[in-house]
């Protein structure tokens, strides 16, 4: 295929004439090309493509002002346009990488509104916005495409839709001729890879070529020609991307139309960005790898703007960092010694994208699946990793080693299918826009014009993976081929038993011969409405015997007679021209597409598939049959011993019906859910869930979701508890672990079914480490923990057991997640209810708040575990009031440790809070630690000589001058807090200040 590199396109064998400029040699040659062109009566079918691209370098730091690199990939999207015949005025946009097919009449497409003067556009124009009023003409044009596909599909295709009309509205007019426009594309989809550009950039080159805005390339065509062209094919990319984003950067269809690479910067987001051309980007070896892992490229840019705000002067030093790493890049490839084909040169390059992967990392936006291949391809030693685009999943990109093994890459790929991962061996910097015109595969033959094969639309459409796309199967035409649709084949077959038809098609009655005018007439006779009525077998016998004999037609049955013109010659007409009329209605397939369509082969298979359906469906009513006899108690009368279905039988009926399934979706499009299809479900009637009358909207379960809660109603309504509703539950639970009754049914079969409780704590353990704040899961813990107590209270072995994994399952989920709430609460319920206050819980509490002295939930674990063990604590105490039971010992003990920890961070709140809640347990004034607090505190009020390293110790203070009754100096305190020393709190402290004076007064 040719492509556009550098702005100039190679190697295509036949161009469209155009109304570009051209050079004065290429004149003569040029004018009767076009002559000749502008003569015929279609343009033969021709195909576009273009590539999709990867950010190099400058991920991140090019949303704050900084450059980005970004190239072409050798993944690329693909457009084949076929002209139709003058009298089929309909354009249609086929897509079936995305499932999406639509065709509208060309003549009802809102022209007017696009023709007006002040909206018209010619080709050369610079667009830089949608004009709000072409959107509003062409909306109602988009109301009918896939409208019983999912919101999320129905907007993709919408879009698509309204991009493709507006440019082809704005560059063609009504005269237009029909077309057709099949994209494929081997760029996955949805990825950052800039599918959608390159698609754009497809579309707009194909209207532009029938436009004939575009001439071909010649020998002495100019380069700053050529890249005009190349420029006039963006700026309408560029359109096409508006309408389908609404305010794209313009560098994915840069990349996309000039190929090789762009240096991106936008350092001021009301002008327009600034994007330089690499044109001496080198072709590299690429590997490419999707994650398969969701990422929001907007939470991406959103998360590093944050932490910019937070840590700006750091943040703005790894951007910086960033910066300078693809100027660095950029200056290294423009390099006069810089040699793609040298170690040395990749090894620089390969650094470079290292060093930005770590800055990205930095950054947080990288996500564990990218960090498994960089792994993996570290220890390959193959390449250098990062990831490309806004990370957070997505793909990541290797710059390939040229000496790596083929045995290392293999093993990689194994690796990464088995890990779930999906690969792309391709070249980065490769050629943009390319045109292949027409859409002939050359035989490699120079000496032979005339050789060459047609690219197949059919088989392109069909093409189930990359290789197919991007060598798509050809048809040579021949003079007597077979029919290619089974409206085609049942045209043949009608006119072989219809020797007469061509006879009247071309010349009408008085063409017919006599015989051939007696089996018209008798076949006309046959389908005339008095003949359609229901005789009696003997009538209706002796009619078509009379028929036959007359005229040797062997006719058994009638059909619903076709729309005719009143001489009957239409339906004949219809089936010798294709067979479309009436009499050969074969329906349509699940996407909507009309079975006639099919090819004779594509009709075979699915003729095979229904009857495979219909065979599987006689061998499932045989066991539905067999299942009810058994529930039933039937005596089979052959063994003389009750019916019974064996478990052979039960998993050959699943296997049975999963087949069912697959193919009643790939024929029909229904869908069959996973409890249908299991035959151990066959006694349950499902309960749907059904929003009451006037719910003002309808919620959109998934299917899956819904068919299992319809289940679990019906079961339910049973009182049901068997295995098979505990894992009824766990499918539930999977898909929605907040279902708060699922839990309490889930509880009700444990009890009844007499589960051993560790079995299902270790089932819980598993659910919990993967929905870490959900509140169920620990509110089921607690009752499996009251219900297993009892059992076991005499048995202190099984207690300290219990305790001990329960300790050790705690630790792991707080190494998870430290502060989760519903866990703290769990663990202060497991304390008294187990009895394990002492020394494991303090010391577990320490080592958290050793890891983090900031972690306010271990602080108040350990003060729970403390001043509420019944060993040295009376019952029922508040934990904020003086406990006289409590040894002096146990708080002089935390009061120290609570001062050790305050010399950590002395302006953490937590050791504070916590040091003012053991004195107050102990009974002691708060001036009992002044020595302390005055470590933090000097020469209050004192103006160049007061210093406060902690604010909370100043309030402390405040609170022992207050206790000490020296209301003048705990006011003083008060004030400076809010005067110099926590500003933010000020009126905080004023009201501390005033709660003082009402005090003392």
């Amino acid at each position: 295929m040719a492509t556009a590199a550098n702005g100039t396109h190679d190697d295509v064998d036949h161009h469209p004439p155009t109304n570009g400029t051209s050079n004065t040699n290429g004149k003569s040659a040029h004018s009767k090309s076009l002559s000749r062109r502008l003569s015929s009566p279609m343009m033969p079918a021709f195909m576009v493509s273009a590539p999709g691209k990867v950010i190099v370098f400058g991920e991140h730091a090019v949303v704050h002002g900084k450059a980005a690199i970004a190239a072409a990939i050798a993944l690329r999207s693909y457009l084949l346009v076929t002209t139709l015949s003058k009298s089929k005025r309909t354009v249609s946009l086929i897509f079936p990488d995305v499932d999406m097919s639509h065709t509208w009449n060309i003549d009802s497409l809102p022209w007017a509104a696009f023709s007006h003067p002040s909206k018209k556009k010619n080709y050369y124009d610079l667009v830089t916005s949608l004009d709000p009023d072409l959107i509003l003409a062409i909306q109602p044009h988009l109301d009918d495409i896939s409208h019983d596909k999912p919101d999320a599909i129905r907007k993709i295709h919408r879009n698509s839709a309204l991009s493709f009309l507006y440019i082809f509205l704005s560059l063609g007019n009504q005269s237009f001729p029909g077309c057709s426009y099949a994209l494929r594309s081997t760029i996955p989809i949805g990825a950052g890879l800039g599918s959608s550009a390159s698609i754009a950039v497809c579309l707009s080159a194909a209207l532009l070529l029938q436009l004939r805005a575009l001439s071909g390339p010649h020998p002495d065509q100019p380069d700053q020609e050529a890249r005009l062209q190349v420029e006039r094919i963006n700026r309408w990319a560029f359109v096409c991307e508006m309408a389908m984003h609404g305010n794209p950067s313009g560098v994915d269809n840069t990349v996309a139309t000039q190929g090789k690479a762009v240096v991106f910067q936008r350092t001021d987001y009301t002008k327009p960005p600034s994007v330089r051309p690499l044109w001496d980007f080198p072709e590299l070896p690429l590997l490419l790898v999707d994650t398969k892992q969701p990422k929001s490229t907007a939470y991406e840019v959103a998360k590093v703007g944050k932490l910019k705000d937070t840590h700006p002067k750091l943040v703005g030093g790894i951007l910086d960092t960033i910066d300078r790493v693809s100027r660095t890049a950029e200056a290294l490839i423009e390099e006069d010694d810089f040699d793609s084909t040298e170690m040395e040169s990749l090894r620089k390059l390969g650094e470079l994208m290292t060093l930005n992967h770590g800055q990205l990392m930095s950054l947080g936006v990288s996500h564990p699946r990218l960090e498994r291949i960089r792994a993996l391809v570290d220890h390959e030693d193959i390449g250098w990793t990062k990831l490309t685009g806004a990370g957070g999943g997505g793909c990541s990109i290797t710059l390939l080693r040229p000496d790596a093994p083929r045995a290392k890459l293999d093993r990689l790929e194994e690796q990464l299918k088995e890990e779930g991962y999906e690969k792309f061996e391709t070249m980065l910097g490769g050629d943009g826009v390319g045109v292949l015109y027409p859409a002939v595969i050359k035989n490699g033959m120079d000496e032979d014009d005339g050789g060459g094969m047609e690219i197949d639309l059919e088989n392109f459409l069909n093409a189930e993976d990359n290789e197919g796309v991007e060598s798509p199967a050809v048809t040579k035409p021949e003079d007597n081929q077979l029919p290619k649709t089974v409206y085609e084949r049942s045209a043949q077959v009608y006119l072989q038993g219809h020797p007469y038809a061509s006879s009247l098609a071309s010349g009408g009655h008085s063409g017919l011969s006599p015989a051939d005018r007696t089996l018209w007439a008798n076949a006309h006779f046959a389908r005339t409405p008095a003949l359609l009525k229901r005789l009696g077998n003997k009538t209706q016998k002796d009619v078509w015997k009379c028929v036959n004999e007359a005229g040797g037609l062997p006719l058994r049955a009638v059909k619903p007679p076709s729309p005719t013109n009143g001489s009957g010659a239409s339906s004949i007409q219809g089936g010798i021209s294709g067979g479309r009329s009436a009499q050969f209605g074969w329906g349509r397939d699940r996407f909507g597409a009309d079975l006639g369509d099919y090819t004779p082969g594509q009709f075979s298979q699915r003729k095979e598939r229904a009857l495979q359906l219909a065979a599987l469906e006689v061998q499932r009513t045989a066991f539905s049959d067999k299942r009810e006899r058994e529930r039933e108690k039937w005596v089979d009368p052959k063994t003389k011993e009750l019916v019974a279905v064996t478990p052979d039988e039960i998993e050959e009926e699943k296997l049975r019906r999963k087949e069912i399934a697959r193919l009643r979706m790939e024929l029909y499009g229904e869908r069959t859910g996973a409890y249908a299809a299991n035959p151990t479900w066959d006694d349950v009637i499902p309960i749907p869930v059904e929003d009451g009358e006037g719910a003002l909207a309808a919620i959109a379960y998934p299917e899956d979701y819904a068919e299992a809660i319809s289940y679990l109603r019906a079961v339910m309504a049973k009182k049901e508890h068997s295995p098979r509703c505990l894992r009824l539950t766990e499918d539930i639970i999977s898909m929605n672990p907040a279902h708060y009754t699922v839990w309490l049914y889930r509880f009700s079969i444990v009890q009844a079914m007499k589960i051993p409780i560790p079995e299902e704590i270790q089932w819980l353990n598993e659910v919990s480490l993967e929905n870490l704040k959900n509140y169920q899961i620990w509110h089921h813990r607690r009752l499996l923990m009251d219900f297993y107590y009892p059992e076991i209270e005499s048995k202190p072995e099984e207690v300290a057991r219990l305790a001990k994994s329960e300790q050790d399952f705690l630790a792991q989920i707080l190494a998870e997640d430290t502060k989760n709430y519903h866990v703290w609460s769990y663990r202060q319920y497991l304390v008294p209810k187990l009895g394990v206050f002492g020394g494991s819980e303090v010391r577990a509490a320490e080592a958290l708040i050793d890891e983090d002295v900031r972690n306010n939930s271990a602080w108040s674990h350990r003060f729970f575990t403390v001043f509420s063990d019944p060993a040295h604590t009376t019952p029922g105490s508040l934990p904020t009031a003086h406990d006289p039971r409590v040894p002096a010992d146990v708080i002089d003990r935390e009061v120290r440790y609570a001062q050790d920890k305050v010399a950590l961070a002395p302006q953490n709140q937590s050791p504070w809070n916590y040091l003012r809640g053991v004195l107050v347990k102990g009974g002691r004034k708060m001036g009992s630690v002044d020595g302390f607090v005055r470590q933090f505190v000097s020469d209050v009020g004192v103006e160049g000589e007061e210093k406060v390293t902690s604010t909370h110790a100043l309030e402390l203070l405040a609170e022992s001058h207050a206790e000490k009754g020296e209301k003048e100096e705990a006011d003083l305190c008060l004030r400076r807090l809010g005067e110099k020393w926590d500003r933010i709190r000020l009126g905080y402290w004023e009201w501390r200040r005033q709660m003082l004076k009402d005090e003392a007064a």
